[in-house]
């Protein structure tokens, strides 16, 4: 059994039409985001840390992002009925991203960076794989479940990231 399939067994269920939904990994996705959210949360009502609240409040809004587009699925609904595409409102959301990363990045430490690089790195390529294969562009062999796997490893390092920033901030 190769790698792929059980991961698509790990990720997915099959469907009456043998059709694999990822589902599940909406949840998985889902409860990465809220958990990873709670960090900043918390830290926000910390008086000691008042220097650091553009920062928190720059991640939860990314943190909104997060959960209308990659767990709500924004991109789909904005597509099917009014008719945007997927690449503007991924470029939209992709904007508190460089917000983040270019206006606070000096707050950060490199570990903190470097998983945030990376988490960013992951989706982008997950949305990639989406644009491409939506877009029929590349025909890429369950490009779904691919997709999904590079959105739960960002999702995992994003959960990581606001996880260290927590660690580091709350000593403050």
């Amino acid at each position: 059994m190769s790698y792929l399939k059980i991961l698509k067994t790990l990720v997915t269920f099959s469907s009456e039409n043998n059709q694999y939904i990822a589902l599940n990994t909406d949840y998985i996705k889902t409860f990465l985001f809220i958990i990873a959210a709670i960090f900043p949360v918390v830290l926000i009502f910390k008086d000691s840390l008042v220097h650091y609240r553009k920062l928190l409040i720059t991640i939860l809004f990314v943190h909104l992002v997060l959960l209308f587009i990659v767990t709500f699925k924004l991109h789909h609904l904005l597509r099917d009925k009014l008719n945007i595409p997927n690449t503007i409102t991924y470029i939209i959301g992709a904007i508190p991203f460089v917000v983040l990363f270019f206006k606070h990045k000096s707050e950060l430490v490199i570990k903190e960076t470097y998983l945030f690089l990376i988490s960013v790195m992951f989706l982008a390529v997950a949305v990639i794989i989406d644009l491409v294969s939506d877009g029929k562009i590349l025909e890429i062999p369950d490009n779904d479940t691919i997709e999904e796997i590079f959105r739960i490893a960002g999702a995992v390092l994003w959960l990581m990231f606001n996880f260290l920033l927590y660690s580091r901030l709350k000593k403050i």
